[in-house]
């Protein structure tokens, strides 16, 4: 029997690799979509790892932004992190995310909640592409008979 002791995380009945891999997915989607719909035990790690993060991109130096790239294994992520993301958070200190009870699913009675960021970014449209030239369309040019 291992100790229990002040152990903060909940093991999801993973070893650590699978649990990294699977909260790591989720903080992309999250940061993605602007929210997922889990379980609420995985949620509620979710949460607590993406305020951690949140709270260290707030310095937004070449640092912490390599850490973030470096928790999440995506530079674009942590990029969308920093420059969308948290500029619409303001200065607020934590509470990043938001939980809400949906249903409980049927199979094995587990909980499932949305987790959404509490103030979203405004949706990033694509670059517009540049208008092609108009083509010119050549006539021929009809030989005259002599």
């Amino acid at each position: 029997m291992s100790r229990r002791h002040n152990a903060k995380v909940s093991k999801l009945n993973m070893n650590f690799n699978q649990r990294k891999a699977l909260l790591r997915t989720q903080m992309n989607a999250l940061i993605a979509g602007g929210k997922i719909e889990t379980t609420q035990a995985r949620a509620k790690l979710v949460k607590i790892l993406f305020d951690k993060l949140a709270s260290k991109a707030q310095d937004k130096t070449l640092s912490s932004r390599r850490q973030t790239a470096g928790k999440l294994a995506s530079p674009k992520g942590a990029n969308r992190l920093v420059e969308a993301i948290l500029p619409v958070m303001g200065d607020r200190r934590g509470g990043f995310t938001r939980m809400t009870k949906l249903f409980r699913r049927r199979g094995d009675g587990a909980t499932l909640v949305r987790l959404e960021l509490t103030n979203q970014p405004i949706a990033v449209l694509p670059k517009a592409k540049k208008a092609d030239k108009p083509t010119v369309t050549k006539t021929k040019k009809v030989a005259k008979k002599q």
